[in-house]
């Protein structure tokens, strides 16, 4: 078996709430069985 983990850094736009809160809580992605899938926020710098 092969997981590959990606680090991907950028600035994002929510549109829907809920679903971010819903992919916070969940994950995303088939790797999410194997650590992989959750996501880190951070404030935007200004």
């Amino acid at each position: 078996m092969t997981i590959r983990a990606v680090t991907y850094t950028g600035n994002l736009t929510v549109t829907d709430p809920h679903v971010l809160a819903q992919t916070l809580t969940h994950g995303l992605g088939p790797g999410k069985s194997y650590g992989c899938g959750l996501l880190t926020l951070a404030p935007a710098r200004t």
